[in-house]
């Protein structure tokens, strides 16, 4: 919610050709893995509303908690749907990197996370940061300078439709009016 706030309030430069968002963490406990994802798309098309050529990353919620549980249940179905939302959309990118968050067993790989199983720890911001370095080369408007086609998400409109779950959303449902 606060990063939805600050989203509708920023300024974005004009030369803006990519937003990374990863956020979502926080709402895990409180709301639904449908509100969350929208949440988070909501906060990339706002951001695409504002600034049509840009390209926005959405980056995948990294499991939290020691073992498997239903908060990691949730975290699992938010990022199935966003990776879903971002497929049918141009300007949006899911990338999700849960290699070696967790072991095969399901437990959360201690060596990246406080004791608090929910922040990182140096080695697990080190983790993500080269995740994020290895793939910003491939990002599209980091790769092509110019565009001649008009991106699909100009074409939706700016306030969320909370009449349908965001898993029955195809590419042609407005999402935001």
């Amino acid at each position: 919610q606060n990063v939805l706030w600050r989203a509708e309030r920023m300024i974005l430069p004009s030369c803006l050709k990519n937003v990374i968002i990863h956020c979502g963490s926080n709402n895990i406990s409180e709301d639904s893995p449908d509100n969350i994802a929208s949440g988070i798309i909501l906060i990339g098309m706002i951001f695409i509303k504002k600034s049509p050529t840009v390209t926005i990353t959405i980056t995948g919620i990294i499991p939290k908690g020691l073992h498997y549980s239903k908060t990691r249940s949730k975290i699992i179905k938010v990022n199935s749907l966003i990776k879903k939302f971002t497929a049918i959309h141009d300007n949006l990118i899911y990338l999700d990197d849960m290699h070696d968050w967790t072991f095969e067993n399901g437990d959360l790989n201690q060596a990246y996370f406080y004791t608090d199983n929910l922040h990182l720890v140096e080695r697990g911001n080190e983790k993500f940061a080269k995740f994020l370095t290895s793939k910003l080369p491939t990002l599209p408007s980091l790769t092509t300078t110019t565009s001649t086609s008009t991106p699909r998400s100009l074409e939706i409109p700016l306030t969320i439709v909370k009449s349908k779950p965001l898993n029955q959303l195809s590419s042609s449902t407005p999402l935001l009016h």
